[in-house]
């Protein structure tokens, strides 16, 4: 299932960004981005805990979130690109339900460190995801099986359907601040109209109660 929240709320080094790709950008697949990075040394990929603030709700949670390998190796642009749940109900009625695993994701991404392979002269920045699993407490299945509910077998495909997203929310907010001011510039039509109606005698707003 998708959330209705899917932008992650990051802080202090970290901010909310989209996953975009630029025309010197590459994509790869999970696992593919070995054919041109290895993990730099004295770094290793971390990997995330199970989020102190939701251990309560005990619900399993998968998130495959995208990220963008830098030249220099380091990791940026954290976006959640697919989740699932097992816990619907709690989902559907809390836009805020994902983001203690997608900060848990994040935070552990963020940590992350590659080198280009020897033979690479020239790195280029790489869109790809990393898929991670939260077994709760009460769950039966394995972390594997909770993993695979958000698999992406074509990563590009993926962003490509985020990035249309997030066009459409920014054309709906554009839309809805437009009508914002044009209710906005008739309020003040209207006051203004009424300022030049009282100082010319011409209205009172209150004239039927003052017996005029």
């Amino acid at each position: 299932m998708r959330f209705a929240h899917l932008t992650v709320c990051l802080t202090c080094v970290l901010s909310t960004v989209s996953v975009a790709q630029t025309t010197a950008t590459k994509v790869a697949n999970e696992g593919e981005i070995s054919r041109d990075w290895d993990v730099a040394p004295g770094h290793a990929l971390s990997a995330p805990g199970y989020p102190a603030e939701a251990q309560g709700m005990g619900d399993s949670v998968c998130v495959a979130l995208g990220y963008r390998i830098q030249p220099d190796g380091s990791t940026s642009d954290f976006a959640v690109i697919h989740n699932w749940t097992s816990n619907n109900k709690a989902a559907n009625q809390n836009v805020e339900y994902l983001d203690p695993y997608a900060r848990a994701a994040s935070l552990a991404v963020s940590t992350w460190r590659f080198a280009p392979k020897p033979g690479v002269t020239q790195a280029v920045p790489v869109d790809t995801v990393a898929t991670f699993a939260f077994k709760g407490k009460r769950s039966g299945e394995s972390l594997a099986a909770i993993r695979a509910h958000c698999a992406l077998n074509d990563v590009a495909a993926a962003l490509k359907e985020r990035r249309d997203a997030l066009a459409g929310d920014q054309q709906a907010v554009r839309t809805r601040l437009d009508r914002m001011y044009q209710e906005q510039a008739r309020e003040e039509r209207r006051s203004a109209a009424e300022k030049r109606a009282l100082s010319s005698g011409a209205y009172h707003p209150n004239a039927a109660s003052k017996g005029y």
